[in-house]
């Protein structure tokens, strides 16, 4: 019994030796006050970018592209888009003479954003940032013009 004691001891002692080696930094290595491991560098070109800068870089047109757009045109032409990319646009038709709901589903390819109706073809629009402004707009060659608007 204490030769089996003695050799569990023994098997822990070595275990503990094991964690407690040079090549795990988790247990050697001491945390700073700023939190950093002791030999830990800091990329300072990552750091020196601004706050603009890098906001910037992660806009996605996708994510633009989700809320209230609305026409420039006579009429409450609106169009919604939603993040499981599906859409509600509140259209005039000139045949029946009052507005009417589409709803349907988008794709986003490029600069190229595809309306797929539930109920009719699937129509083609522009979207691109504006230069001048750096702002997004959806056009098209049927003369729809929509900038984002609050919902």
């Amino acid at each position: 019994m204490l030769r089996i004691f003695c050799l569990s001891i023994f098997v822990l002692t070595n275990l503990i030796q094991g964690c407690n080696s040079t090549n795990d930094k988790v247990v050697t290595e001491k945390l700073t006050k700023d939190s950093l491991f002791t030999g830990d560098t800091i990329d300072i070109e990552a750091t020196s970018v601004k706050a603009d800068e890098y906001y910037g870089n992660l806009e996605n047109p996708f994510d633009t592209l989700i809320g209230c757009w609305a026409a420039i045109r006579e009429g409450n032409i609106t169009i919604t888009f939603s993040k499981d990319s599906t859409f509600e646009f509140y259209d005039y038709n000139d045949k029946i003479k009052e507005k009417e709901l589409l709803t349907g589903r988008i794709e986003l390819k490029d600069s190229i954003l595809i309306l797929h109706y539930s109920d009719r073809p699937k129509q083609r629009f522009a979207f691109k940032k504006e230069s001048e402004s750096s702002e997004y707009r959806i056009t098209n060659s049927m003369g729809y013009y929509f900038i984002k608007s609050p919902c």
